[in-house]
């Protein structure tokens, strides 16, 4: 897995680099057949670095002595790539239907393992291995439940700032095959989207949390492939 998840680091990298350099340019002239990348171009110049920080993040982490197993990483990178790749800056959340709904689930599964190694990292390892697996999860799915709640309260400010209607306050409309905003929706038809969203985040972290719940329980759990640990001084320092 090792040079699957290095391939996966530098295909990130790339693909950052080149959507950076597409949307600085569509920022002075935004061509028709740009029509699958996000807009605004500055939402989406901004989350191409973001993109490209991410590219760059777990060897930032090496050099603060802080390592991310191989597993671990990858299914991050899934929901880097399913969030801020092809849901926001190739558009599929405007173009996909129901694209978003099945990010927003799958996200929630994902944070939730995440939410765990952040315990791991924070809690000595003497002390994790005296806590009870319904204790750890349910910080777990507790962590992953904010993380959803924080996601929101990030889309609610992009559409303020760039009006991007990432929680779907207005419906969309299709002019000569490119995505824009319509009329603004009213009442509970414009919270529908929050709500889905939030519902879809908890209830797939509550499946993983069952999964992890009864993987604790086991002798030699899959839980422990996925891990963040810091790395001792006498440990060679490998940078992707």
């Amino acid at each position: 897995m090792k040079k699957f998840t290095t391939g996966l680091t530098y295909f990130i990298r790339v693909l950052a680099i080149l959507l950076i350099g597409v949307n600085a340019f569509r920022i002075f002239k935004d061509y028709d057949f740009f029509f699958f990348l996000q807009r605004p171009a500055p939402l989406a110049l901004m989350n191409s670095f973001i993109l490209l920080f991410y590219g760059y993040l777990r060897a930032l982490l090496r050099k603060c002595k802080i390592e991310i197993s191989d597993l671990l990483y990858l299914l991050t990178s899934i929901s880097m790539l399913l969030t801020f790749g092809l849901g926001m800056l190739f558009a599929f959340y405007q173009t996909v239907p129901h694209y978003d709904s099945f990010a927003h689930f799958i996200n929630g599964a994902l944070l939730t393992l995440v939410s765990l190694m952040v315990l791991s990292l924070l809690v000595k390892k003497e002390t994790l291995a005296q806590l009870s697996p319904l204790f750890i999860v349910a910080f777990a799915f507790s962590f992953s439940s904010m993380l959803g709640v924080v996601w929101e309260l990030v889309e609610y400010s992009l559409d303020s700032i760039f009006h991007a209607n990432m929680q779907r306050y207005a419906e969309y409309i299709v002019i000569d095959g490119i995505p824009s905003i319509g009329e603004d929706l009213v009442g509970r038809a414009a919270l529908h989207d929050t709500m889905i969203d939030i519902i879809l985040n908890t209830l797939g972290g509550l499946i993983v949390c069952i999964i992890l719940y009864f993987d604790l329980k086991r002798e030699a759990p899959f839980i422990t492939k996925m891990y963040i640990k810091r790395i001792k001084d006498e440990e060679p320092e490998i940078v992707n």
